[in-house]
């Protein structure tokens, strides 16, 4: 299935590939704000909607390598994980920073994936003739918590679960 890391590397990618299309797909005025109905009702030039995705998205990105960083690094009393008798205990946590370390990488590829959406539903509103956003918008909210959600539950029920032997 491959690592978190490279899940997270790979949905990098995609988010600048899906950046650069856009750079070549927007018209010059750009729907940047959108109502509960999914009409646009906020406005942009092209150059402000580029430069506000693109520094999210990399902001967004670095947000989750720093957070990976301090994972690694930081005193286990720090780590708010289940099971911390077993976790922080000194051999154990090795183990305990991998596995956050690992979650962080696969929420991250996650929310930028995410972001990448964002931007290709601007592309979709920027370029329609009615630019609505539609059902879309929902559709990728909700896969994103569904996602998260049931990773979160199944971190907190088995991953971070004491081991049998332990």
């Amino acid at each position: 299935m491959g690592s978190p890391r490279a899940w997270f590397t790979v949905a990098a990618g995609l988010y600048v590939a899906v950046w650069a299309w856009s750079w070549t797909r927007l018209p010059e005025r750009v729907p940047v704000h959108f109502g509960a109905g999914g009409e646009p009702d906020d406005w942009s030039s092209r150059g402000a909607a580029l430069l506000t995705t693109g520094l999210l998205g990399l902001g967004t990105a670095l947000l989750f390598v720093g957070c990976v960083r301090l994972v690694r690094r930081t005193r286990g009393e720090w780590l708010n994980v289940p099971n911390p008798r077993y976790w922080k205990h000194p051999e154990n946590l090795a183990r305990l920073r991998e596995l956050a370390a690992g979650d962080l990488w696969l929420f991250g590829a996650w929310t930028v994936l995410l972001l990448a959406g964002v931007d290709w539903l601007i592309v979709r509103a920027a370029t329609a003739e009615d630019p609505g956003l539609g059902w879309w918008p929902l559709a990728l909210v909700a896969g994103y918590l569904a996602g998260v959600v049931g990773r979160t539950v199944w971190m907190y029920r088995r991953r971070y679960a004491v081991p049998e032997d332990g």
